[in-house]
């Protein structure tokens, strides 16, 4: 059973102990992150659902991610997802954008993190993850504009294309 902390819209934990699946009290959240990953050598990492997963199966998305447990920062959360999800361990996670998603309790937090890293390294998790491609900032932002990646809305992909070309050498 997983376990959350709920949230206030300013990210203060009012309830440290809500199980997932259970209603959140209108007013609180959840908080969620995602983390797009860029090669030294200006390429992105995708990720491929397993089939299995409930929402999107076999989609590809743009970045590792999902719920802060309960007791986690958000910062910690996120390192620990983008290793469960991809054995990537993240020095440096840069936040890119934080919202209140206006359809379900949640609160987003988008990171951005940088590797130099052996990319055929990646780890698959059994039930989340069944394939990665690294493709170059063209062809991401192509496949993202074409529905074939999930995850991002238009405000998410221009703030973690915006990181992309900053960090672009």
């Amino acid at each position: 059973m997983e376990y959350w902390n709920l949230v206030d819209a300013q990210g203060n934990t009012i309830v440290s102990n809500h199980r997932r699946g259970d209603d959140i009290p209108s007013g609180l959240y959840h908080h969620v992150i995602n983390i797009l990953v860029q090669h030294q050598d200006g390429s992105v990492l995708i990720m491929q659902r397993d089939w299995n997963k409930e929402i999107l199966p076999g989609k590809f998305e743009a970045s590792a991610g999902g719920s802060i447990l309960q007791g986690e920062t958000v910062e910690a959360g996120a390192k620990r997802e983008l290793q469960e999800e991809t054995g990537i361990q993240a020095e440096t996670l840069i936040q890119v954008q934080r919202y209140i998603d206006l359809v379900h309790p949640v609160i987003w937090t988008n990171f951005f993190t940088r590797v130099n890293m052996n990319k055929t390294q990646i780890t698959l998790q059994a039930g989340e993850t069944i394939a990665f491609e690294w493709v170059s900032l063209k062809e991401f932002i192509y496949r993202v504009t074409q529905e074939e990646i999930i995850s991002l809305d238009s405000l998410t992909l221009e703030t973690y294309y915006l990181e992309l070309l900053q960090n672009k050498e």
